[in-house]
């Protein structure tokens, strides 16, 4: 998806620029933020300053990084930032004070992260352990056309 939306990957300064907009130190920073903190932070002027912003965008796809800018499109400009860089923007409703807000917060993953997914699975094996079933030599001139009934494959079709 990245290379859907930008004319290649967005250098890791670009990245860190627009997350220092959100007053983030970098991608491993999930400190969480709400949209009112995104507006109090003026956030979205912020990201407006950036000249190289429109620039990696593809040409039909700069009206994200176009002005003017407000707060859902600030996060939409994050969320495509971060996913060129393997991370993530994710949300949770909380309430907070007794309103219901929605949080915030980056969290990285995939490639460059050093999580890894193991899957398990069961090796089933018969026979004598330490041994692996061989198949048997084919005979010189046997064509492999019958089966272990001695039924040929290719009468059926004549």
């Amino acid at each position: 998806m990245v290379f859907q939306i930008f004319r290649g990957r967005p250098s890791r300064e670009l990245a860190d620029k627009v997350l220092n907009a959100f007053d983030l130190s970098g991608v491993h920073d999930s400190t969480p933020f709400t949209r009112a903190d995104i507006a109090r932070r003026d956030t979205p002027s912020r990201l407006e300053a950036l000249d190289e912003l429109p620039a990696a965008y593809l040409p039909c796809k700069s009206k994200y990084a176009d002005p003017p800018l407000n707060v859902s499109k600030s996060l939409t400009i994050l969320r495509h930032m971060l996913k060129a860089v393997d991370a993530k923007l994710v949300s949770a409703e909380m309430c907070i004070a007794g309103a219901k807000l929605v949080v915030y917060r980056v969290r990285v993953e995939g490639r460059g992260c050093g999580v890894v997914h193991v899957v398990r699975c069961p090796v089933v094996m018969f026979g004598e352990p330490g041994h692996l079933p061989q198949p048997e030599p084919v005979a010189a001139g046997d064509t492999g056309s019958s089966n272990e009934f001695g039924t040929d494959y290719d009468s059926d079709w004549e």
